[in-house]
């Protein structure tokens, strides 16, 4: 995390300025609010945090990045939320571009609606009804929307009245 404020002016030398490094620490809330900007791996708690915080991110994406993090690159950069470099090496570079742009960065981060509050439970209502289907009726995994059994189509998931007081016989 960085700060812009601590610089005698919006135009001041970013390599002069004064910065802290602070390892495992618990209260991390406490250094966004004081930052401007975040530097880090695109991990979701960090990119997640940095942008319900309403900081621009600087992130970097290459070869040493984890699998499960590559994508959140990319929707930095898609989403608009700030630079990404493909090495730490660049981070100089970085922080010098993003002042530029940091209100158009901080802008897009500030309007974000997370909206995931309000899907998760969504998806896992679909995950418990499809659980909770008979086996001839899960498609396998991977398989094509095109090639799954349509569920008011088959017999053992009919539910019209007339029918739901008898069990359905199978040939």
């Amino acid at each position: 995390m960085f700060s812009l404020s601590i610089l005698p002016s919006a135009q001041g030398d970013l390599e002069s300025a004064p910065r802290l490094v602070v390892g495992f620490a618990s209260d991390i809330p406490r250094y966004m609010r004081l930052a401007d900007f975040f530097i880090g791996k695109p991990g979701p708690g960090s990119i997640s945090e940095a942008v319900q915080q309403g900081l621009p991110v600087i992130v970097v994406d290459n070869t040493w990045t984890m699998p499960q993090e590559r994508y959140n690159a990319q929707w930095v950069t898609e989403h608009g939320f700030g630079v990404v470099h493909d090495s730490f090496r660049t981070i100089d570079r970085a922080v010098n571009e993003l002042p530029g742009r940091l209100e158009e960065f901080r802008g897009r981060v500030q309007n974000y609606q997370n909206r995931a509050l309000f899907e998760i439970p969504i998806i896992l209502y679909g995950i418990v009804h499809q659980a909770q289907r008979p086996k001839s009726v899960n498609p396998p995994f991977g398989a094509a929307p095109g090639n799954r059994p349509d569920p008011d189509l088959t017999a053992s998931t009919h539910t019209s009245p007339a029918l739901a007081q008898e069990p359905l016989q199978r040939p």
